[in-house]
């Protein structure tokens, strides 16, 4: 999953943690996929997660957060399965592939 990196704007005060989460109303599909951090914790858009369970971002295009986004989150989980069912109780009104 592509990640959008985070605008300089927005670390004005130090570094931000993960990624904001939006969109909880959408009805479509969300694409559901891990997301890889680097030895430092960090995604390829250069959000820190730090490290413990695998990461999983959904979001409404197959490429993750981007600037045409309308819904995204990401959560932490054993498995895709288990990340999947975090995202239905996010996204109660979205079509879900698990």
């Amino acid at each position: 999953m592509k990640l959008h990196p985070i605008p300089p704007d927005r670390m004005r005060y130090g570094a931000p943690m993960g990624r904001t989460s939006y969109g909880f109303d959408h009805t479509g599909r969300l694409y559901v996929s891990r997301v890889p951090l680097d030895s430092g914790g960090y995604d390829p858009g250069g959000a820190y997660f730090g490290h413990s369970l695998p990461l999983y971002g959904a979001s409404d295009t197959p490429v993750g957060d981007t600037p045409n986004s309308t819904a995204f989150a990401t959560v932490r989980a054993k498995n895709r399965a288990e990340a999947v069912r975090k995202f239905r109780e996010l996204f109660p009104n979205s079509k879900i592939r698990g």
